[in-house]
């Protein structure tokens, strides 16, 4: 299972360092478990690019302003400053 964890970071580094893509959704449903002998010896792979963004896309910076992925994995801070965002793009801490 380990192995398997490993080979999905290597293809999330690799799916942003070569290709400049990046997932925004990875959580344990995203993650196969492989047979290595199957599958060029990869023990997992990386699933589900529905979220994904190309970040030499011209949108990229207003999609990446979305929130997406499991609401349970996200850090607090995030979700905090998220849910408290004013209109002119600031933080409200009260």
């Amino acid at each position: 299972m380990i192995c398997g964890l490993r080979d999905a970071i290597k293809c999330h580094q690799s799916l942003y360092m070569e290709t400049k893509i990046l997932h925004r959704n990875i959580s344990t449903n995203n993650i196969i478990l492989t047979d290595p002998q199957q599958n060029n010896g990869c023990h997992g792979v990386l699933i589900d690019l529905d979220l994904a963004i190309l970040l030499t896309d011209d949108n990229c910076s207003e999609s990446s302003k979305t929130l997406t992925g499991t609401m349970e994995l996200m850090a607090v801070g995030l979700l905090y400053q998220y849910a408290y965002q004013t209109k002119n793009g600031g933080f409200n801490t009260y």
